[in-house]
Formats: C-alpha cells, sequence, structure tokens
C-alpha cells in the first residue's frame, strides 16, 4: 500500500522559518522532520512513499530524499503551483495511487501502529459502505483557558489549558481509493469537507484509537517541545 505524506502547505503557523526552509525539512532531534516520518512509514512496512509537496521547495527535498534507495523506500514526487489543500494535493497525485493508500500529514510525529490501522482496514475493506479508518486519540489538549458564563454574563468557572474529554483525529488515515472521486475544488480538504461528506453521504469511516505518542509539529510552540524530547533521545 502507498503512504501519502502531504507536505505542500504553505507552513504559516510556523512562519517566518518556513520563508525559508520548508516544514518538512525542519530539524527534530537532529535529523529532518520528513525523515522522521519515512522512518516511522519505513519500520511499519511502508516503504511506496508518495510526497505531495509545492513546487516551489521540490527540489530542496528531492535533493535530500531522492529516489528513497539510502532509506530503504521507493519515492515519487507530486508537485503543485498553488495550495490545493490537502485533499486537493492528494486528489492532484491521482495518477500515481493506484489502489487504497494511507495518508500522513507531514507536520505530526506519532508512533500510532499503522499494522493495526491496517487490519481494521483489510478487515471492513468489502463492506459495500465502508471509506476508510481514521486514527484518533482521546483527549484534546487546550492552547487556552476554558471559561463557563453565568446567564447574567460573569465567569462561573475559569480552568486553565486542560485536556478536553472528546476523539481527535491523528492526522493519519487509510482510505480506499474511491474516496479520490469525492475530492473536487471546492471540497479540497480531508477535515473541512472530505471526512463530513463521507458520513453525510451515507458512507462509513471506521477509527482505531491511538495510545503511543502523538504530537503536532505545525507550531512553533509545539516543535521546540518535540525538537527538545528528540534531542534529549537521540538515536
Amino acid at each position: 500500500m502507498k503512504a501519502v505524506i502531504v507536505a505542500a502547505g504553505e507552513g504559516s503557523r510556523l512562519a517566518p522559518y518556513t520563508d525559508i526552509l520548508p516544514k518538512i525539512m525542519f530539524p527534530v532531534g537532529g535529523k529532518p522532520l520528513g525523515r522522521r516520518i519515512i522512518d516511522t512509514l519505513c519500520n511499519s512496512g511502508y516503504t511506496d512513499i508518495l510526497f505531495c509537496v509545492s513546487r516551489q521547495w521540490s527540489k530542496y527535498i528531492q535533493d535530500y530524499f531522492g529516489d528513497g534507495e539510502r532509506f530503504g523506500a521507493r519515492i515519487a514526487y507530486s508537485e503543485s503551483d498553488r495550495t490545493l489543500g490537502t485533499a486537493g494535493e492528494v486528489k492532484k497525485a491521482e495518477g500515481l495511487i493506484e489502489d487504497d493508500f494511507l495518508v500522513y500529514y507531514g507536520d505530526v510525529l506519532t508512533q500510532i501502529s499503522l499494522k493495526e490501522m491496517e487490519l481494521i482496514h483489510l478487515k471492513n475493506v468489502s463492506e459495500p459502505k465502508y471509506m476508510g479508518v481514521l486514527g484518533v486519540q482521546h483527549g484534546l489538549d487546550t492552547e487556552v483557558g476554558i471559561i463557563g458564563i453565568k446567564s447574567d454574563g460573569d465567569v462561573r468557572v475559569f480552568q486553565e489549558k486542560r485536556q478536553l474529554p472528546c476523539y481527535s483525529w491523528s492526522a493519519v488515515a487509510i482510505l480506499k481509493r474511491e474516496v479520490l472521486n469525492m475530492i473536487t475544488h471546492e471540497d479540497n480538504d480531508f477535515g473541512s469537507h472530505i471526512f463530513p461528506k463521507i458520513i453525510k453521504e451515507g458512507f462509513n469511516l471506521k477509527t482505531y484509537i491511538n495510545t503511543n505518542s502523538w504530537n503536532d509539529v505545525g507550531n512553533l510552540r509545539s516543535y521546540k517541545k518535540v525538537n527538545n524530547i528528540y534531542e534529549n533521545n537521540k538515536d
């Protein structure tokens, strides 16, 4: 199964650093973020890899990763001249995706069990309404304080940054190839458009609950945190 790394975003949450370096190449414990992701994929048996990248940074990224042979992988590239949305980037690469595929956003690092996700996929793939499995985790850390307000506008309760008791998407999914048919110019983001569209049209998405580590590397605060973790546990 092909693994598609979505790494064509502008990286606005990491600006101005992304003006001089693509997010996928940010060092994490001495290795580029993309290298960490590829190691994770290869260790789970996903050695057929497709990078969705912006044309602006394509040569820079390809100069480092090449055809993937030195990492034990086979890497291909899909380039875009403008921001197409996460799903739009994958849609553009449709000709390089022969079958069901793994989507992995290029701004997360996780030890989620991709093998267990694939087992769920294989178990359900023959079901007529099944469209894929999403990796999720329980609990969502907030970046701001949570406030409860009385009817008269007074603050009832204030809780500084805490974990909300809900499930959140890990930015990792295994999808049937038919999902590509649902992606349009307008509906071009997996989270905002495609997954809600799948559910609205009566199709099914399964979940795999991740209990291993998961880190967002998409903003400066979280990037520094993750980089420190890997710096202290260098491999």
